[in-house]
């Protein structure tokens, strides 16, 4: 893994850092905010290499994403019904994102 660069996200001034991962055949591009593949490269039948990720055309966009576009999904898939559940005896309270429920991690998302 090599890193492709760092820039400021205007919307809150992190540094936000691009990697990028190969195995010599299949390369990714990823962002570490919310783990945002923004380039798959990956070869067709012929060989010939190709982006297959739908993907913003500014790395800054992807910080303003939110659809969680290219995101990793969340902290866990679907909705928690209510945003709330209890465990080990502990009551716990969500961000509500999705109607009255919590969706792929709340408000914030593991996006961002």
């Amino acid at each position: 893994m090599t890193s492709r660069g760092v820039f400021i996200c205007r919307k809150d001034r992190k540094h936000v850092r691009l990697y990028h991962l190969t195995n010599g055949v299949i390369s990714a591009d990823i962002l570490n905010v919310g783990g945002a593949i923004v380039k798959l490269m990956v070869p067709d039948k012929n060989g010939r290499l190709a982006d297959v990720m739908l993907g913003f055309r500014e790395l800054e966009e992807y910080t303003w994403n939110r659809a969680s576009f290219g995101a990793l999904v969340g902290r866990y898939a679907n909705r928690i019904g209510g945003a709330a559940f209890d465990l080990e005896g502990r009551h716990y309270v969500l961000g509500k994102n999705d109607g009255e429920n919590n969706l792929h991690g709340g408000p914030e998302g593991f996006s961002q």
